[in-house]
Order: structure tokens, then sequence, then C-alpha cells
């Protein structure tokens, strides 16, 4: 789940979000057809338009560009999601694997560490709390890999016996998960994401 932290406020404007939710139709239709997703683009601008704080247009947005292969694009995307919401360790996560899909392994590696810092930080002020649990799960996968995600979610599913079925419904995204190509795994967030 994303938590921004850039601004406290009630939200974008409805029409602003019905910008965003017309992009994200245009996008859920587009399978891979170049016009719809032209234009799932252009209603994001516009929604980004209306109001340059709506996180969930961004978001949408860089998940756009990725999907087009514009890479130059999705990273500009994703540096004004990090000012948004103040470094939130869910795009940082977005940023190490547009580096690493884009060849820089190394500076993805320095990413994913510093995203981890940051659950660990949120960890031990709520340690019970499996949103957080299980994106610093995520990150030790796209670090190390499924066999030490899955010893982590092992150990903290010991730790945590209360959150056991919440937790152990991650055991099917670890499986097969492919640290060394974490963009064709499910462990991903879901976008485009519809705002009501």
């Amino acid at each position: 789940m994303l938590v921004t932290t850039a601004c406290k406020r009630k939200g974008p404007p409805p029409d602003c979000i019905s910008l965003n939710n017309k992009g994200a139709e245009y996008f859920g239709d587009s399978y891979g057809e170049e016009t719809k997703l032209n234009n799932a683009i252009k209603m994001y601008k516009k929604a980004i338009a209306c109001d340059s704080l709506y996180v969930i247009a961004h978001l949408n947005l860089m998940v756009a560009y990725g999907e087009k292969h514009n890479y130059k694009e999705e990273s500009a995307v994703i540096d004004k999601l990090l000012k948004l919401t103040n470094n939130d360790p869910a795009i940082l996560l977005h940023k190490g694997m547009y580096l690493k899909k884009t060849g820089k392994v190394d500076s993805a590696t320095k990413i994913f560490y510093l995203a981890k810092s940051i659950y660990d930080k949120r960890l031990l002020k709520e340690p019970g709390n499996v949103e957080h649990i299980k994106r610093m799960i995520e990150v030790i996968a796209l670090i190390h890999g499924n066999a030490k995600a899955i010893k982590e979610l092992d150990r903290q599913i010991e730790l945590h016996s209360a959150l056991s079925q919440q937790l152990s419904e991650e055991y099917f995204l670890y499986k097969d998960f492919d640290g060394h190509n974490p963009l064709n795994d499910a462990t991903t967030t879901e976008y485009p994401a519809k705002q009501q």
C-alpha cells in the first residue's frame, strides 16, 4: 500500500479523479494497443495538470510509460513521485526496478537497501504492520532472491503468529520469484488504479 507523506490534504478534486479514471479505463482496454495507451497517458497528464499533487495519477502515468518502454519519461515520473511522497519506500522500489531493468544493477541494489532500511524503521515502530512486513520481504526478494525471502517470511510468521494467515498468502509470490527479473513477477504493485 502506498502511503503518501508529502501532503496531508483531502485529496484531488472530483474532476481530476474522473480524468485519472478515464485514463485507467483506456489503459485497461489497451492490451498493447498504442492508440489506447497514448489516450491513457493523455488522460493521466490531464489529471496531473488538474492537480499536480495527485499521486495516483502520477503512478498510473509511470506504469503507462513503462508499458510503452519509454524509460526516460518513466524515470522522470518516478523522480517526481519521490519528491511528492518524500521518498516513500514503495516508490523507491519502483526506482530500483527501473534501474535494474535499464542495467544499473548496483544503483538498483543501493535503492533497494534504502527502501529496506525505511521499512525496517517502520517495523520498529509498528512491529505487527502486515503491509510493512510484506514490503520488507519484497525488498529482500529483490536483493537476495526467493530463498531468502521465503526464509524471512517463515521468520515473520513465527514472530507474528496472529498474522500467519495474511502472511502465508505471500508464499505463492515467492515460489517462482526471479530476483533478477522482478518486473515479470507478481510482487510489483498493481496499477493503473482508479480512485473512488
